[in-house]
């Protein structure tokens, strides 16, 4: 199907889902935890039913969030017992090896089965020294070492060295603990967590951004949308989106706590290092695909390990809409040009998302410039955005 008339939203958009699995971990270190699943994405529920189940010593399935298994992982082996944790296949394939040193550094057991993990802790023992966390490959890890440390009877200092990715998830994460009342000394490749701290400050809440650009590049490839409840700062990497879209040639406008986006047949192409922000790269990559002229996407090489290799896949969708592309290790470079409505739209074309819900965002902005696109797995964007089927049925 190809769209029918310009796009239109108007309305608020759902809590960020990375603020609200951050401030429900810290949060389920206090007496006073409770949260509802009513209208929730799929993340956000797996969150709060896998601290339900590890409250009942049940299995804690994960499905699909890649955040969630590292946090409630960490979480788990801070209660004594035997806890199994499991997720999809495609989860359980992605890279979790820096739990185990974790682990081992904590002195928690562990037996990584095949789309299972088994934890048998005693709660945390002092490691006696620090921990050195690898970040190259996901902030995750170290974000939930942070996250899980309130209620400790010792000092912990974890470390790192050399290059990191996703730096601002790891902002937003020392963000939510300091909100909540941790005490810590950050140095460059440091932090330090005091001990038996616990948490007692006020949650932050803001709305999804990376649901935001979802629907400012709908808009911007044909209509125009106002989102009601857009925050003037944002803790999340994703709220660049409203620089790089003015970049382009967008009108992008603020009042108060709205936000508008007009779009126009002009987009300019862009060169932008998405390094802390790379769940921006699908929507963003068709974007450029639409430009009048060369656009550079790098600094995102760890998009492979996400809930599909997002590089591959983008790279596919940019081909079955007869755009030029270099792939890059990190990124790509694309070659756009306008929609051409005398060939672009000649034949219908089918798209295999890889049940991954930003590859669906992404084909879905591809059909508003004018594709006839039959999207496989649209039911994926439950995962962060399940609100994004009714926006989709607007067209």
């Amino acid at each position: 199907m190809s769209r029918t008339r310009p796009f239109y939203f108007e309305g608020r958009l759902p809590v960020s889902k990375s603020l609200f699995i951050r401030h429900a971990i810290c949060q389920s270190y206090a007496s006073n935890f409770k949260a509802s699943k009513k209208d929730a994405c799929e993340d956000i529920r797996s969150v709060i039913s896998g601290l339900a189940a590890l409250k009942n010593k049940k299995v804690i399935d994960c499905g699909e969030a890649a955040t969630v298994l590292r946090f409630l992982a960490l979480r788990a082996s801070r209660e004594i017992g035997t806890y199994v944790i499991t997720g999809s296949r495609r989860l359980m394939e992605r890279p979790h090896s820096e739990l185990k040193n974790i682990f081992s550094n904590l002195k928690v057991k562990y037996e990584f089965g095949d789309q299972k993990i088994n934890i048998i802790s005693d709660g945390w023992k002092n490691p006696g020294a620090e921990i050195f966390v690898d970040r190259t490959i996901s902030s995750q890890f170290a974000s939930s070492l942070l996250l899980n440390s309130w209620n400790l009877d010792f000092p912990l200092k974890i470390s790192w060295k050399g290059e990191t990715v996703s730096d601002g998830y790891w902002a937003m994460s020392l963000a939510v603990v300091l909100a909540m009342g941790m005490d810590v000394t950050c140095k460059r490749n440091s932090i330090e967590i005091l001990a038996n701290q616990k948490p007692n400050g006020t949650p932050i809440f803001e709305p999804d951004m990376s649901s935001a650009f979802a629907v400012a590049a709908l808009a911007a490839a044909g209509g125009q949308c106002r989102i009601l409840n857009f925050p003037e700062e944002s803790l999340q990497p994703d709220a660049d989106f409203v620089d790089v879209l003015k970049a382009m040639g967008v009108s992008v406008s603020r009042k108060k706590n709205v936000l508008s986006v007009v779009g126009n047949e002009n987009i300019l192409p862009i060169e932008i290092n998405l390094r802390n922000s790379p769940d921006m790269f699908p929507v963003l990559a068709v974007l450029c695909a639409f430009a009048r002229g060369k656009s550079r996407l790098w600094g995102a090489p760890h998009l492979v390990y996400k809930e599909s290799n997002r590089l591959n896949r983008v790279f596919e969708l940019l081909e079955k809409i007869g755009r030029g592309f270099e792939p890059l290790l990190d990124g790509a470079i694309i070659h756009g040009k306008p929609f051409d409505h005398e060939n672009d739209n000649r034949f219908s074309i089918s798209y295999d998302s890889g049940s991954d819900h930003r590859l669906v965002m992404a084909a879905c902005v591809a059909r508003q410039f004018g594709f006839n696109i039959r999207i496989d797995s649209v039911s994926a964007v439950d995962k962060s955005f399940p609100q994004f089927k009714e926006i989709i049925q607007l067209w």
